[in-house]
């Protein structure tokens, strides 16, 4: 359903949700996904069309979130942005990240928290076709809310503050995961996909999964995650595990959901004809059962 300026943000849903252009994804981690200045394009691949979609910008959306909540954001992105993009040195010298784990240090980790819970919430709320499948269960996507509204601050001074008298109540594991070497193919992407228990995504050089709880992730992938309060790490992976297992994986649930939209839309074609071919006595016979038996 659109939204307009009269309506109330999704994050504090006390004042008028009139900011514009707000990014579901950091400017930060995709000012890398459009290219160069001379070739600015990104893809995007849907559930509901075929092949890719061309984009010239990262995905934004107008009245999902106040002023004050957007700030709230703003300060969150530039305290972390510094450790996330050093992942990723725009220095072709500078030396490649190995495979492992890497630990964001000179953080606290519920700010790492924070900011990540803030794209898994976004994503979730976003009204564009891109995120049309990618919903959180109700309890998930207010139970983020919820503890991001908790240091909600327009400041760093004030988050600051916030950040030493508050804890999170509610942790749920997620991971973030990237590689050393992109393709051609692997990197400009977006992907959204849903998919309970197992939320994720891929923005460009980077894929996230969230989880409702920790016993829905497999025992052998736990080390992947941050299961705890204390953890803070991104995963950096293989390319040939980026390329197989995130882009190709995420990119076979896209197909999935685009055949049962298919199945959907061709069972409804059948049920359109056969109505359209009733009489007149079998039209109102169908409507006095549909009254009788449903209340339609």
């Amino acid at each position: 359903m659109s939204r307009n300026q009269e309506d109330l943000c999704l994050l504090c849903k006390a004042n008028k949700a009139t900011k514009t252009n707000s990014h579901i994804i950091p400017k930060f981690m995709s000012s890398s996904f459009l290219g160069g200045k001379s070739n600015k394009k990104g893809f995007i691949i849907s559930s509901t069309k075929e092949g890719k979609i061309t984009i010239q910008d990262s995905p934004k959306e107008d009245y999902i979130l106040c002023p004050e909540c957007e700030e709230y954001f703003s300060v969150l992105e530039g305290l972390v942005a510094d450790s996330i993009k050093s992942i990723h040195p725009n220095d072709q010298n500078a030396p490649v990240p190995e495979v492992g784990a890497v630990t964001l240090i000179n953080i606290p980790p519920v700010l790492t928290h924070l900011f990540f819970y803030s794209i898994f919430w976004r994503a979730s709320i976003s009204g564009l076709p891109v995120f049309q499948n990618y919903n959180f269960s109700g309890e998930l996507e207010e139970a983020l809310r919820v503890e991001l509204e908790k240091f909600r601050a327009t400041s760093r001074q004030e988050l600051n503050e916030k950040l030493q008298d508050n804890f999170l109540t509610s942790f749920f594991p997620y991971g973030v995961f990237t590689t050393n070497q992109f393709s051609d193919d692997t990197k400009n992407l977006i992907i959204a996909i849903g998919t309970s228990p197992m939320y994720s995504f891929v923005a460009d050089k980077f894929a996230f999964v969230i989880y409702d709880d920790l016993a829905q992730i497999p025992a052998d992938r736990q080390i992947l995650f941050n299961i705890s309060p204390g953890e803070q790490n991104i995963q950096i992976i293989p390319p040939s595990v980026w390329e197989d297992v995130i882009i190709k994986n995420n990119l076979a649930l896209v197909a999935d959901i685009r055949k049962q939209i298919n199945t959907q839309k061709e069972k409804l074609q059948t049920l359109a004809k056969t109505l359209s071919e009733l009489s007149p006595q079998e039209s109102k016979e169908l409507r006095t059962l549909l009254e009788e038996k449903y209340d339609v």
